[in-house]
């Protein structure tokens, strides 16, 4: 039996994040997942290579065992972005959980570096009809009902150090670096 398949049972949680220096960050917070009696890499974070060449690093984040890989490309739809990287990701570790961690700007002043977003729900703005100087959003709306109960019947009290708050995010492929399209955005 692969050293993959003894430790695939274990792994429930699949984090991803969106580039290099964000999975750094998460890296140096793994720890070693000492699940195998003769495992020789009992001292070291695993590394898996799929066929694709993505890079999967197999540790416990907290106690919690994950698998954390990078995105190769921002976006969700081009070849090594987030909708084909979870997708394989899914595919090879079987996860009963996936979290995309990142950066994210937000139109709530109450919001700060560090909290949490609970998405509820997640749109698609780049989805939209134009014609003549008329702009309409038809972005779909995903509803993560497990993600959202989970949040709803835990106690975050124990966490000091950020806050939770829940709404809608919007998601798309063009990086939002202007006051007139998010104005756009929101008045759509």
């Amino acid at each position: 039996k692969s050293e993959l398949a003894l430790i695939q049972d274990e792994i429930n949680h699949l984090v991803v994040v969106a580039n290099l220096n964000e999975a750094i960050v998460i890296y140096k917070h793994l720890k070693p997942l000492p699940i195998l009696n003769n495992n020789i890499h009992n001292d070291a974070i695993l590394r898996y290579e799929s066929n694709s060449c993505q890079q999967y690093y197999i540790g416990k984040l907290s106690e919690t065992p994950v698998v954390l890989t990078a995105l190769n490309d921002m976006g969700s739809i081009k070849i090594n972005a987030s909708i084909n990287i979870t997708d394989e990701a899914i595919r090879i570790f079987s996860p009963k959980f996936a979290i995309m961690l990142g950066i994210c700007a937000s139109l709530n002043s109450k919001v700060s570096i560090g909290d949490v977003i609970i998405a509820n729900p997640i749109v698609s703005y780049d989805s939209k009809k134009e014609f003549n100087s008329q702009v309409i959003y038809r972005g779909q709306r995903f509803y993560p009902y497990l993600l959202i109960n989970r949040f709803d019947n835990i106690s975050l009290q124990k966490f000091k150090n950020f806050r939770v708050f829940k709404g809608e995010v919007l998601s798309g492929e063009t990086l939002v670096n202007s006051d007139q399209f998010k104005k756009n955005i929101m008045d759509a």
